[in-house]
């Protein structure tokens, strides 16, 4: 193991790879984010040195889920993303691109040599001044929720333990998509060998005769900074790529991804956690939905009645209504129910009967 100080020695741009970014994540794909998320505090660093054959992995992959597809074209192993902590980073479940396993016919393939690994674990990072300022301004609005997603689609919605950098060239070849059915002799399946071995020769060719057969040219792949390298240039590409110097290397990989609110302190972390409605809301509600809308209105003489008008207009109609009433210091009046009579997106506004 050597400590970061020594990476930086031999790959002057480390900063600009932008290691202390979160990852942003859209339909489009994932990328880092513009802003830091936290600092720095001394990562350690894993050389990945091995003979030259060995350097150079070829991986073919034949995806029949749209996830495991954008995972492969974004760098992401299947293996670093805990799908059940990915539910929240979209509102709307069917646009996000993680759970997404609608059925396709995808063909991937990829060469890579993987030369260091950057291990960045969360008691090592202490959140940025300014994302702590933005979280909790964004908790202290009418619609926090918003507010917050609006921030973390800022500053990203993940953020990597491990950060690989090394060199690849990939490719994915879409033959089917959004049909109903997979293909009767089209099977979930991933082979990966060594440069110079029986078995990677056998995955080129296997990744030229499938795509020929659906009318795509076989004869290229894309190295991560968009450049093509030609099927009969790969391994004068390789030889390149092992003479090179640290600078020249490339994120390839991002792993074991965790949602980006754990990296802030735990009374922070849970209202976050709450108001996202990945747990349950502390006090006296015990509801575990999005909030949208929080907030005490007074009421000084109460009636049979009461109309509230919202401060934030939603974009629908979907959503519930949750209270109760209060006493001056917080404490809940149990005895007394809240019926909401009227909703209206329009009017926004709503008839408490007491």
């Amino acid at each position: 193991m050597i400590e970061v100080q020594d990476v930086v020695k031999s790959i002057k741009n480390i900063y600009s790879l932008k290691i202390n970014n979160g990852l942003i994540v859209n339909a489009k794909g994932v990328c880092s984010s513009k802003f830091s998320a936290y600092s720095l505090c001394s990562p350690k660093a894993r050389k990945l040195n091995m003979p030259f054959a060995n350097s150079f992995q070829a991986t073919l992959k034949f995806s029949t889920k749209q996830r495991d597809t954008f995972l492969f074209e974004n760098h992401i192993d299947h293996s670093a993303v805990n799908f059940e902590h990915c539910d929240w980073i979209f509102a709307n479940s069917a646009e996000n691109p993680l759970t997404n396993e609608s059925l396709v016919k995808n063909v991937c393939m990829k060469i890579q040599c993987s030369q260091l690994e950057l291990m960045v674990e969360k008691e090592m990072i202490k959140p940025s001044k300014e994302i702590v300022a933005k979280v909790k301004e964004a908790l202290r609005h009418d619609n926090p929720y918003n507010e917050l997603m609006t921030v973390f689609e800022i500053y990203g919605k993940f953020l990597p333990k491990k950060i690989i950098l090394g060199h690849k060239i990939y490719r994915t070849i879409c033959l089917i998509v959004n049909e109903s059915q997979p293909d009767i002799n089209f099977k979930e399946e991933e082979r990966s060998a060594y440069f110079k071995t029986k078995e990677y020769d056998d995955i080129l060719n296997q990744w030229k005769e499938c795509i020929r057969l659906y009318g795509f040219n076989s004869s290229y792949l894309v190295s991560v900074d968009n450049k093509s390298i030609m099927r009969d240039e790969i391994e004068m590409w390789m030889n390149t790529c092992s003479e090179s110097e640290y600078d020249s290397l490339k994120i390839i990989g991002w792993n074991e991804l965790y949602p980006i609110y754990e990296i802030f302190e735990e009374p922070l972390c849970q209202e976050i956690k709450s108001i996202l409605g990945i747990i349950y809301q502390t006090g006296s509600f015990n509801i575990k939905e999005k909030v949208l809308f929080s907030g005490i209105i007074p009421v000084n003489v109460p009636p049979f009645s009461y109309r509230v008008n919202f401060p934030v207009c939603f974009k629908s109609n979907n959503y519930q209504l949750f209270g109760k009433l209060v006493k001056q210091s917080g404490e809940p009046i149990d005895k007394v129910v809240i019926k909401f009579k009227y909703m209206d997106i329009r009017i926004l506004c709503l008839r408490g009967k007491f």
